[in-house]
């Protein structure tokens, strides 16, 4: 049996055993580094990926949906709307009048408008 030493720096193992502990220390550190390192750059693939598509999705949208109405939407007024036919010019007098709720709407502002042009008027006489 090895008896210990007073030596501070004194180790049960041998320099061969320490050499095999530094050398499977060493290979195993590498590893883990090099395993770590495809970790992160699968992630980086894939954080990079995720957003190129979060990206992407408004402007599918965009253009399917928003500007892909206005492939057909001349020709579908053209033709629904009958503006090209013998009665086109009533038609878009008919569509250019105003509606009575929104001329009665547009009286009762200009109304209150005046009213409230006068009182202004009146109060800046005064205060001057």
């Amino acid at each position: 049996m090895l008896q210990r030493k007073t030596c501070p720096s004194y180790s049960p193992l041998t320099a061969w055993s320490r050499r095999c502990i530094s050398w499977l220390t060493f290979g195993l550190i590498s590893k883990v580094n090099l395993h770590l390192s495809y970790l992160t750059l699968d992630l980086t693939f894939y954080l990079v990926a995720y957003k190129r598509f979060t990206d992407n999705v408004p402007l599918a949208i965009d253009l399917d949906l928003v500007r892909g109405v206005e492939k057909g939407v001349l020709l579908a007024l053209y033709t629904n709307l009958g503006i090209n036919g013998p009665e086109g010019s009533r038609i878009c007098s008919e569509f250019a009048q105003e509606s009575p709720q929104v001329a009665d709407r547009r009286a009762d502002l200009q109304k209150k408008l005046d009213r409230l042009e006068s009182a202004s008027g009146e109060l800046l006489s005064l205060g001057a």
